[in-house]
């Protein structure tokens, strides 16, 4: 194995410590929930007060309990296909020699960083995290040329404000009290960039006054959806009352197959036994014995007149009752049940605007991630000529079909949609120069 490939493939100590270390962090952890401390009571309160750590908590329960909630979830965080280009718009300042090759190799510098970062992947991570939990806080790192996003513990995390658009991170400090010795705090500084290894320490001077600090604005980053709320947490109730009518509903299934055997005792003219207790004891024992291990048969011996038991008509009530509280959380989400199981009632028209509904609450994040890109941008090159600009389309897998005809259309009139189109293919942006190059030069 040469140097080289020793080198990238060489994994930095810290970023093991990463994965041990840099977890979000929730005051309630999904482990310690079950479905017996999750209740109304406690998520109404939760909803009631606007607890966000609670609420962060409950959702990531409900998501590893609840496939309804999971397919929710993922509905959402998979509705953008984050199709992106990255475009030069000049400052209208008079072009100078030389710059036209200054401008290609800053563009040429923006599309590597853009390669070695994996925007897409990185969006769709955020877009998850974002609908779970309410909010993602992160931390842009460079790995061996590559660029990874460190997630950071959402409850240490806060924004106040936003810096040239984008939300500013501030962090808290108190994050490292909880490694109670000297060998677990090294390491959790550590698996942190440099930069919160000097905040710490300035932190250590005056731990109220540097409890929280503002991160460097040009790796940090912040994205979330009207506020920290998870989006999804008007459902949850929804989700314990299915649950109780998925309960329900096995009970009575459990009892439509149940079958009593009632044997009657003789009685006399005079109403009195003509058998001894101890005969009666027999006959119910030797008839419990004749039916051997049945769970769904039961032997009653009485003298009393017994009605038949029918458990049957109840059960469609149950499945009824199931399907209407399956119903509500959908509802409670604003997403149509179609879009999940077939042969549920909507009209196609009523689909199609709920999803664009669904969509546009999505595009929010394409913006927030447009600004974040324009200020990185800055930080990578310095340009007085141009202004390197990210352009995130508002493309989502149900439209971009649409979009693809309109940019193909537009393109034969003269429009500059040709760029817009490739990218709607999923064309990234170095890879069409590279095919256009190879398709015009080389072939």
């Amino acid at each position: 194995m040469s140097d080289e490939s020793q080198k990238r493939s060489r994994v930095p100590e810290f970023y093991k410590k990463m994965s041990q270390y840099g977890r979000p962090v929730v005051a309630i952890d999904k482990s310690s929930l079950n479905r017996y401390n999750v209740s109304k009571t406690v998520i109404t309160r939760a909803i009631e007060q606007k607890s966000i750590v609670d609420l962060r908590g409950y959702s990531q329960y409900f998501f590893h309990a609840s496939g309804e909630y999971r397919r929710l979830v993922e509905y959402f965080s998979k509705i953008l296909t984050f199709d992106y280009l990255v475009v030069p718009v000049p400052m209208g300042q008079t072009q100078s020699k030389g710059s036209a090759s200054k401008n290609e190799k800053a563009m040429t510098t923006i599309l590597n960083y853009i390669d070695n970062s994996y925007v897409k992947e990185t969006g769709r991570i955020i877009a998850g995290c974002v609908v779970k939990d309410g909010a993602f806080y992160g931390y842009e790192r460079e790995l061996d040329g590559m660029f990874v996003l460190q997630q950071l513990p959402t409850e240490f995390c806060r924004t106040r404000f936003k810096i040239d658009g984008a939300f500013s991170v501030e962090f808290n400090f108190d994050f490292f009290k909880g490694f109670r010795t000297e060998e677990e705090l090294k390491l959790a500084l550590e698996s942190f960039p440099v930069e919160f290894g000097k905040m710490y320490n300035t932190y250590l001077k005056d731990t109220k006054l540097y409890q929280w600090q503002l991160l460097d604005p040009v790796f940090a980053r912040a994205h979330m959806l009207t506020d920290e709320v998870p989006f999804l947490s008007p459902v949850f109730v929804d989700l314990i009352e299915l649950e109780d009518y998925k309960v329900i509903n096995k009970q009575r299934t459990e009892q439509e197959v149940e079958e009593v055997i009632v044997q009657t005792i003789p009685l006399d003219e005079n109403g009195e036994f003509t058998m001894e207790l101890e005969e009666i004891e027999a006959m119910h024992e030797n008839a419990r014995m004749a039916m051997g291990a049945s769970t769904t048969r039961k032997i009653l011996t009485t003298p009393a007149k017994i009605d038949a038991l029918d458990f049957k008509s109840r059960v469609g009530v149950a499945q009824d009752d199931v399907e209407k509280a399956t119903k509500m959380i959908y509802s409670s989400s604003g997403t149509p049940m179609i879009l999940f199981a077939s042969g549920s009632t909507g009209s196609s028209v009523g689909l199609e605007k709920s999803v664009q509904t669904d969509e546009a609450i999505m595009f929010e994040l394409l913006d927030q991630f447009e600004r974040w890109y324009d200020n990185r941008f800055r930080a990578l090159v310095n340009s007085k000529n141009v202004e390197y600009k990210m352009m995130f389309p508002h493309h989502s897998i149900f439209n971009v079909s649409a979009l693809q005809d309109k940019y193909q259309g537009a393109a034969t009139y003269g429009m500059p949609t040709k760029l817009l189109w490739m990218a709607s293919l999923g064309i990234d942006q170095s890879k069409m120069a590279a095919l256009l190059n190879y398709e015009n030069e080389t072939l």
